[in-house]
């Protein structure tokens, strides 16, 4: 059976992608007894001014929350900016953890949608 790629923080309630705000947002958190891969990480700025955007992982060793700024570690682009009405996107695959978490933070709220692609695998 193929694997099916899936947006993984659509908002079951509102029908809506996520936006961060301006403080660090979960835009993802891995489900328990699932491993997830992401595929892509699509940015649309929705404002007409560049805007900037900053993304972290949250890993979750047996010891607890690991926060990794991924600019420092380079496996995602860190802050980047959208130009006004642009596009902006990430795409290599990324292996992730149950209770793993994808972090959002931008400049300002209600400008930049972010979308996440990816597989979800549950272990049995």
């Amino acid at each position: 059976m193929a694997r099916e790629p899936k947006i993984l923080n659509f908002n079951r309630t509102t029908g809506v992608v996520t936006q961060p705000a301006i403080t660090n947002t979960d835009l993802y958190v891995v489900p328990a007894s699932t491993k997830t891969t992401i595929t892509g990480i699509h940015c649309c700025n929705t404002a007409e001014t560049t805007k900037s955007i900053s993304f972290k992982l949250s890993l979750k060793p047996a010891s607890g929350y690991v926060i990794i700024d991924i600019a420092a570690t380079q496996k995602i682009e860190g802050t980047s900016t959208v130009t006004g009405g642009g596009l902006w996107t990430w795409e290599v695959p990324y292996p992730l953890e149950a209770g793993d978490k994808i972090i959002a933070i931008q400049e300002t709220n209600d400008a930049i949608d972010v979308t996440l692609i990816g597989f979800e695998e549950v272990i049995v």
